[in-house]
């Protein structure tokens, strides 16, 4: 597991988020990876909600984070995230 706050790369201890994840990652042996980081300035909001687009080439969002999920097959990454650990989300059954 790696985490990284945005204090770890420059921003001043004091200023507000410098204590917010600025890049996160947990790989298994088997190679699936998830990545995750927080939006600085965002709190509250909640993964079944919220809007995300893109303007000017900058992402403009809601939410108070990002995640990424990297796995072998399609299969394994709604598998994970069907699992009593992960996030229960749309289309999971059980």
């Amino acid at each position: 597991m790696t985490v990284s706050t945005y204090g770890d790369f420059g921003m001043p201890a004091e200023a507000p988020g410098a204590d917010k994840v600025v890049f996160g990652q947990v790989l298994a042996d088997n190679g699936f990876t998830v990545m995750a980081y927080d939006i600085p300035g965002q709190s509250g909001g909640s993964a079944a909600t919220g809007s995300t687009r893109r303007e000017h080439g900058v992402t403009i969002t809601d939410q108070p984070f990002f995640v990424s999920v990297n796995g072998s097959s399609l299969d394994e990454v709604l598998a994970s995230a069907c699992s009593p650990i992960g996030s229960v989300s749309p289309g999971c059954s059980g």
